[in-house]
């Protein structure tokens, strides 16, 4: 073990990455099985959908750790560190324990795994989270889909809830080119006898959740604004005040994830949460409620990263329903700011053109960058996008050069400008590390 840096482990599990989407359950199947069933040895929730997956897991897992159960959490992709992906109770996984794993992994596949294709990324990834869950003796883990579900690595799990937030386009490639294929993926995370909390409100999509419900046999439980009856009394740029309805009583929250669609996500979160507390299992106390939503951090998520003059926000908002999101949450925030900048890069595969344009149409100026990324989309598309609309630049060099390309020009503290950084989940957390290190930051004269 002594011979093995982190350096090394991280270069030997990002070689596992695929240029071509492995979507089946055959590897991970035999990965879990070489290694015990780690997949069998915990409570889970189990939660899909387009977007807002994240933060409702994010949610729930900060509602379990307040009330003092031991509480994992696998989400992806990560913002920065890999270490980020596998957290329990507000906490990162350890490097040495990333070794560690990696060493109980690698042995058990030089001793059954034979001559077939090694597990890719993602799977390695998902076995590794299923492993420390149960060394650490979790009361409960809430697990993400990394993509889809039916065939999703961590579809191996039996959940006590399934949770599928929303659907829309994305992954058409390998999820489907419509909604409703895309929906009978999502809908593969649906078990046996499992109850299921269903956010997405289009009848269509509805009616192909109900079918597979009854198939299974699972109760299905739709999110209802009414059920919670949760009211936003104020907002800011770093926090919403709520009032909401607990054991029939008012409460009132700090809730620090911002916009209309984290109500979306904290009511699909409050379903799930009360699915188990109505059985007594995992019992929630109204006190520990309030510290659990109070102490949610999802970063990258309508992020105030640097809070002064310019102010600097970090969204990752990556496809269609991310850029309506954050064209919304914009709108409410934007009169607080006599000058507003987005510097944008997105994906190939996240070209939106008309959602693009709208929210490129708020700004006084764009910057589009290219991502650190195979699949980065030319920056040159999005100025032609843009340029009709909104006086578009591009940012060639390397982002270190960044301050020297932007060139806001406040005139006086009377001036307040908004920088809003978003596209790429790849550019988003490259700019949220740097500048949190204060090695990139934006020139003020």
């Amino acid at each position: 073990m002594n011979n093995i840096t982190y350096k090394s482990v991280l270069e030997s599990i990002y070689n596992r990455h695929q240029k071509e989407i492995k979507y089946d359950l055959k590897n991970i199947k035999k990965l879990d099985a070489i290694l015990d069933y780690p997949s069998r040895s915990f409570k889970s929730i189990h939660v899909a959908g387009t977007n807002g997956k994240g933060s409702v897991g994010t949610i729930l897992h900060s509602i379990y750790t307040a009330n003092g159960y031991t509480t994992g959490l696998l989400t992806s992709p990560h913002l920065v560190h890999l270490t980020e992906r596998i957290r329990i109770n507000n906490k990162d996984i350890l490097q040495e324990e990333i070794i560690k794993l990696y060493i109980v992994i690698n042995n058990a596949l030089k001793r059954s795994w034979g001559n077939k294709s090694y597990p890719t990324f993602f799977e390695y990834m998902t076995a590794m989270a299923f492993l420390h869950f149960r060394r650490k003796k979790v009361d409960i883990a809430i697990i993400e889909v990394g993509l889809g579900g039916r065939l999703d690595a961590t579809n191996i799990i039996i959940p006590e809830v399934s949770v599928i937030t929303n659907i829309d386009f994305d992954h058409k490639k390998t999820l489907g080119d419509t909604l409703e294929k895309i929906a009978m993926e999502k809908a593969g995370v649906i078990k046996n006898k499992v109850p299921v909390v269903i956010g997405e409100k289009r009848k269509d999509l509805i009616g192909i959740f109900k079918k597979v419900a009854e198939e299974k046999k699972s109760e299905i439980h739709f999110t209802d604004k009414n059920k919670f009856k949760i009211k936003r009394k104020s907002q800011n740029l770093h926090r919403q005040k709520l009032e909401i309805e607990f054991k029939g009583k008012p409460l009132i929250l700090e809730f620090p994830l911002t916009g209309d669609h984290q109500l979306d996500n904290l009511n699909t979160a409050l379903t799930a949460m009360d699915i188990l507390n109505k059985k007594n299992e995992l019992p929630i106390s109204t006190k520990k409620l309030r510290i659990g939503i109070r102490q949610t951090r999802w970063f990258g998520r309508n992020e105030i990263i640097h809070d002064g003059n310019p102010t600097i926000l970090i969204d990752a908002a990556h496809n269609k329903a991310g850029f309506i999101a954050l064209k919304k949450y914009l709108e409410q925030i934007f009169d607080d700011f006599d000058e507003k900048v987005l510097v944008i890069g997105i994906l190939r595969d996240k070209l939106c053109k008309k959602e693009l344009i709208d929210l490129a149409k708020l700004f006084d100026r764009v910057f589009v960058v290219s991502p650190v990324s195979e699949r980065a989309l030319d920056p040159d598309v999005l100025v032609k996008l843009f340029e009709p609309y909104v006086p578009t630049l591009k940012i060639t060099e390397d982002l270190t050069k960044y301050k020297t390309h932007l060139g806001i020009s406040v005139d006086s503290q009377h001036h307040k400008v908004l920088v809003v950084n978003t596209g790429s989940i790849y550019f988003v957390g490259y700019m949220r590390e740097r500048i949190k290190q204060k090695n990139l930051y934006l020139e003020v004269q």
